[in-house]
């Protein structure tokens, strides 16, 4: 349950693709992480956006990611776990990530998600498979993307398409780590995710 204090909002935009059991105390959210010059060119590109179509502070604040996947437990996960974890992925190759171009994701008839697309998405694929068979998860349909921003209404959906054709996007970071996010649900009070465990790739 998200917090109606914005003070609590969490710095990264993806929510857990899990459903949330209201007993589970602990949410987690496994991401990779663009290098800051991505980061910064798509913080640009939101202040940019947000002058044709105010968008919500949420999506302004949220760090740029591309997440794997989430879930929630009714205990925290400790190092132990997480050592596993890492050794699960320790003969996993690095690999570079080419973002290339923009892509509206539609809900409906309401409103639109606008993400940067990822032109090889095997390794991500590959990253989702590992993390599922670990956790014992049933895989699900599954898109990695670096998103700019969600929920947008639809009547925008011209001046998004006009923006994104005028901007363009093209970039390059190389993925040597992913990221353990974590954050606890008291009540109504959601904390911000921090930063848990940087998991390694093989060098």
């Amino acid at each position: 349950m998200k917090s109606k204090d914005t003070a609590q909002l969490s710095l990264f935009s993806i929510e857990p693709d899990l459903k949330k059991r209201q007993d589970n105390k602990y949410q987690y959210l496994i991401v990779v992480s663009p290098s800051d010059e991505i980061k910064e060119k798509v913080l640009e590109l939101k202040k940019k956006l947000n002058a044709l179509v105010p968008i919500s502070n949420f999506n302004l604040r949220s760090t740029p990611h591309i997440s794997i996947i989430g879930f929630s437990m009714k205990e925290q996960l400790k190092d132990d776990f997480w050592n596993k974890f890492q050794l699960h992925f320790s003969k996993v190759p690095r690999f570079v990530v080419s973002l290339n171009g923009f892509e509206n994701f539609l809900h409906g008839q309401i409103s639109n998600t606008l993400f940067i697309k990822i032109e090889d998405a095997k390794p991500f694929v590959m990253l989702h498979k590992i993390s599922t068979q670990f956790f014992k998860i049933n895989e699900r349909n599954y898109l990695p993307q670096l998103t700019v921003a969600r929920v947008l209404p639809r009547e925008s959906l011209p001046i998004i398409n006009s923006f994104i054709g005028e901007e363009g996007f093209k970039g390059k970071f190389k993925c040597t780590n992913i990221t353990v996010l974590e954050r606890t649900v008291e009540g109504k009070t959601t904390s911000a995710y921090k930063v848990r465990r940087q998991i390694e790739l093989q060098n």
